[in-house]
């Protein structure tokens, strides 16, 4: 019966790292796609920043393991490949760069941010905890 209480909050712990991994990529293709015309370059800044640092941030606190960082570099690119497939957002007409292309540079560099986050809020957790033991 121990071992059945003890699952519990890690699988809780896994479903909440996927879902804020999935905030991640939704926030940030919104912030790519919705939020896109000149006079809303604040809110597209706001949105995709919060979208980056946030959520990675929490789900890296609150993640019982640290492989759960790859959740991040895929949500992204699953959502900008949706993104790209549906909408094409990444396309800067015929004679642009291919989007596919884009939505892999976009994925490396804002994939990593991420996961830095993530990675980030993963070692203040153990930090504070080793902390709290000490005491």
């Amino acid at each position: 019966m121990l071992h059945r209480l003890k699952a519990y909050p890690a699988k809780r712990r896994f479903l909440a790292t996927l879902g804020l991994s999935l905030a991640t990529s939704v926030g940030f293709v919104l912030a790519l796609t919705v939020f896109t015309s000149p006079s809303e370059t604040w809110r597209t800044t706001i949105v995709g920043v919060t979208a980056l640092v946030v959520p990675p941030f929490l789900a890296g606190w609150i993640s019982p393991h640290l492989r759960y960082v790859a959740f991040f570099p895929t949500g992204l690119l699953v959502g900008l490949s949706v993104a790209t497939a549906i909408h094409s957002p990444l396309a800067h007409g015929p004679d642009g760069p291919d989007p596919f292309r884009v939505t892999a540079v976009l994925t490396m560099i804002y994939g990593s941010l991420a996961s830095i986050t993530f990675l980030g809020g993963w070692l203040v957790h153990h930090a504070f905890s080793r902390l709290i033991e000490r005491r």
